[in-house]
């Protein structure tokens, strides 16, 4: 007799299973590629198909039964669960209309019916995400040992864990709305609480095990997931805080801190803040600090009191608003630092670089305007209002961070005073640099002003700032080439599509490929109606966003379910819609809406792109999900994103890929000459060009302007516009950073012993630092103690942010190591 457990719920929902099922029976067949995920919205997968249940009481009943595989259920009994306190007549007729739909995904072989008793095989499920993450969470130490056992962990087992934590797509059937039948309702909250305890528990572990080894920028996405999926837990808060500073990453850590402060909605402990104000628990410098070049944009805050003479009203009349905008500022990135008179600037891109600070600090200036003027304390002097006008200029400057000086010599910030200055009240002004890294907005020249430094000569245009999310976008500025093959593969997947037998479409590649140049070629010349949906880095944290930029402008069909998506959706991305939680009944709401939207808004035969996935926030990630796992009917959804894009789906479901690679050589050449075709390039720079680009579409342009630009940009010089993108992957490696620089002044290749010998270091010693490079994807091992950076363009960033006089210090201590490892005595250069 086979034996059965107790239920969790009560002895009365287990009864004894008399039938001709035993354990030493012959087994059944059942179907061998059954896999259901409870966590987050239900998924029933058989072989490469996924098999919808309509309705939440089946989803209910099927997610009570594979928790509990082999235990036997007298039907009387569920019928009391899912529907309390009908007739019995009633309830179990409705049991039979969502068993007949259950039976119908699983298979009946799955099942042993006797009468009035019901059992799910225990062997007709070889894989449920559940008894997965259970199995892993029993490996695990107790709490007050989980960190020591951590530091200790192996690779292989950190892997296996990481792989088991990315089940968890949200809440224990986060997709099932059911509010009259209270018993079940108890059981899935129970489940809930313990399932979010066990993913906290394993993100915990996982996030000091790879700290242990250097990897912090994977133990960073564990950690930001706590905050995430328990942005009220300030533990997990402080777990990230730390893990930052410990990474050398103060700036990112301040940032979370403010994050912290609004998620907590009260101060936050003064244990968080001693975080951010503790040193760095970084490695030890293996150099002295020294100033580095840096491409900086500042935003320059002007902040007047109209017809006021009286110093002490003068002061009151601008602390709210200068501690307004200073909030604002600072949570954009900017490093602040207050200016006589009551303004202030604000640096972006120091002392750290990331994709979209340009972008940062223009949206910042912008919403610091607009807080002013919702509020009425702007431009009203008679009231005591204050006038606000901003500067924003970017260039090239010397930085310290070590002293706290972002802009050495100033040459930035006299620029950017001079065109605060020349704004009117209400006014964001920009230099014609800082709009050239905005390309896909359209600016406009104001009166004609010009701003000069008489210290430099350097003379400046100034543009009015408008709204990013308004701005017209710009022409598309690449030509596609070499790209045949992968527009064939599109074509397929759209008439795979039409076939109802493709699913989605993810393409990846390494940033610069041109992922989003060929959906966008693609669809405009084949006149395909589509939807272009982009995540953007400074939006990450908040839910929906791509959706919410959309709805702003998106015209929508005047159809009933249409308009009442549309007008939901407006309720809900209120201006408390930040606060929303994503494993929450309202998130799984506003994701139905913007389906039902999605659906009556592309047509048949049309395109959902969602780009740079790599940035989306969790809201948006539970859309995708569901737009994989359900597809809309006709619709193609094409998903993009840069090589290391990771989504659970991805090892779950079956859909198309496109991964897309660098150029070829001959594709380059053909790529430089025409977009250089009125310039007349020397083949030798058309080859250098193919060179340093090495395949990269998006650097074979700006190093192709950069050389017909020959004037504005000096030659083997990295192109502003590049600038972001690569420095944001060189600063991302915190204290491993001057290893790279000091690489990076040896050529594109280099070994383990030349590098040791030129830091003054043993192998042993640097090891630890060349792995994190590598999993930073900033270099690549190329044979036996041998590297190389990924790519020429990466080196030259790297090499180019040194000082004038480190680049000299750098140069001799690698000719030194080189000698030495030669034979020949070397002299010993000081840092």
């Amino acid at each position: 007799m086979l034996v059965i457990e107790s239920n969790p719920a009560g002895p009365a929902a287990v009864l004894p299973l008399l039938q001709r099922y035993r354990a030493d029976s012959d087994e059944l067949a059942v179907p061998h590629a059954n896999r259901i995920a409870l966590l987050g919205p239900m998924r029933i997968e058989r072989g490469d198909t996924v098999l919808p249940l309509k309705y939440h009481k089946s989803r209910a009943l099927l997610a009570w039964l594979v928790s509990q595989p082999g235990a036997a259920h007298s039907r009387d009994w569920l019928a009391e669960l899912l529907w309390p306190g009908e007739e019995p007549g009633s309830g179990r007729r409705k049991l039979k209309r969502i068993l007949f739909d259950v039976k119908a995904a699983l298979g009946e072989e799955c099942f042993e019916i006797h009468r009035d008793l019901l059992c799910l095989r225990p062997d007709a499920l070889p894989w449920v995400d559940v008894h997965a993450l259970s199995v892993a969470i029993g490996e695990l130490p107790p709490d007050d040992r989980l960190v020591e056992t951590a530091a200790g962990a192996a690779p292989a087992q950190l892997e296996a864990l990481s792989e088991t934590a990315a089940l968890y797509r949200g809440e224990f059937l986060a997709d099932i709305q059911i509010d009259d039948a209270g018993e079940f309702e108890r059981w899935m909250d129970a489940r809930r609480v313990a399932y979010r305890c066990a993913i906290s528990r394993l993100r915990r572990f996982l996030t000091e095990g790879f700290a242990q080894q250097g990897e912090f920028t994977r133990a960073a996405a564990h950690a930001r997931r706590l905050t995430v999926e328990e942005p009220w837990d300030e533990s997990a808060w402080q777990l990230l805080i730390g893990l930052l500073m410990r990474a050398g990453r103060r700036t990112e850590a301040q940032a979370e801190l403010e994050h912290c402060r609004a998620a907590l909605d009260v101060p936050p402990h003064r244990d968080t803040l001693a975080l951010v104000a503790t040193p760095t628990r970084s490695v030890a410098p293996m150099f002295a600090e020294a100033a580095e070049r840096r491409q900086i944009t500042v935003v320059y805050c002007q902040l007047t009191v109209p017809r006021c003479d009286d110093p002490d009203s003068w002061a009151a009349a601008l602390v709210a608003p200068r501690k307004r905008c200073e909030a604002i500022l600072q949570a954009a990135g900017g490093y602040i630092v207050h200016a006589p008179g009551g303004g202030m600037f604000a640096y972006f891109g120091f002392p750290v670089t990331h994709e979209g600070t340009v972008r940062r600090a223009v949206t910042a200036a912008l919403e610091c305007r607009d807080s002013m003027r919702a509020d009425g304390a702007a431009g009203t002097p008679d009231r005591g209002g204050v006038d606000i006008a901003f500067g924003i200029h970017t260039g090239l400057t010397l930085s310290a961070a070590h002293e706290n000086q972002p802009d050495l010599g100033c040459r930035l910030t006299r620029i950017v005073g001079l065109l605060a200055n020349s704004a009117r009240a209400g006014e964001v002004l920009m230099s014609d640099a800082t709009a050239e890294l905005l390309p896909d907005c359209d600016f406009r020249a104001v009166r004609q002003v010009f701003v000069s430094d008489a210290s430099t000569g350097e003379r400046v245009e100034a543009l009015l700032a408008m709204p990013l999310d308004a701005a017209l976008p710009a022409q598309e500025r690449g030509t596609l080439i070499g790209r045949d093959a992968q527009l064939t593969q599109l074509n397929h997947a759209l008439r795979q599509c039409a076939q109802l037998s493709m699913r989605a479409l993810l393409m990846t590649g390494d940033a610069g490929t041109g992922k989003s140049s060929l959906v966008r070629q693609f669809v405009k010349s084949r006149g395909i109606p589509a939807i272009e949906l982009r995540c953007r880095p400074e939006s990450a944290t908040t839910l929906f966003h791509p959706f919410r930029r959309w709805l702003r402008d998106a015209t929508v069909p005047n159809t009933a379910r249409a308009q009442a998506a549309f007008a939901a959706l407006g309720d809900a991305f209120s201006d408390q819609s930040n606060r929303l939680e994503c494993a929450s009944r309202q998130a799984e709401a506003i994701v139905n809406h913007l389906l039902g939207l999605l659906e009556e808004t592309v047509p048949d035969g049309g395109l959902i792109c969602l780009d740079d996935l790599q940035w989306a926030d969790p809201g948006t990630l539970q859309l995708v999900s569901r737009l994989v796992e359900t597809p809309l009917h006709r619709r193609l959804p094409i998903l993009v994103g840069r090589d290391d894009f990771a989504a659970p789906w991805l090892s779950t479901t079956a859909i198309a890929r496109i991964q897309l690679k660098p150029l070829s050589p001959e594709s380059s050449l053909e790529l430089i000459a025409t977009l250089t075709q009125g310039a007349a390039l020397e083949p030798d720079t058309e080859a250098q060009i193919a060179r340093r680009a090495d395949g990269v579409p998006l650097y074979l342009v700006a190093l192709a302007r950069a050389a017909a630009d020959a004037e504005r940009v000096p030659a083997n010089t990295v192109p502003p516009c590049l600038h972001e993108l690569l420095m944001g992957r060189i600063d991302s490696v915190g204290a491993a950073k001057p290893l790279a620089q000091l690489a990076a002044a040896s050529g594109r290749d280099f070994s383990a012993a030349l590098l040791a010998d030129a830091a003054g270091r043993s192998v042993g010693e640097i090891e630890p630092v060349l792995t994190t490079l590598l999993q930073a994807r900033l270099i690549v091992a190329t044979g036996a103690g041998c590297y190389a950076f990924r790519h020429p363009m990466l080196r030259e960033a790297a090499y180019q942010s040194l000082s004038r006089e480190r680049r000299q210090w750098a140069h001799q201590r690698v000719a030194g190591a080189r000698l030495a490892l030669e034979g020949v005595p070397k002299s010993n250069p000081q840092p």
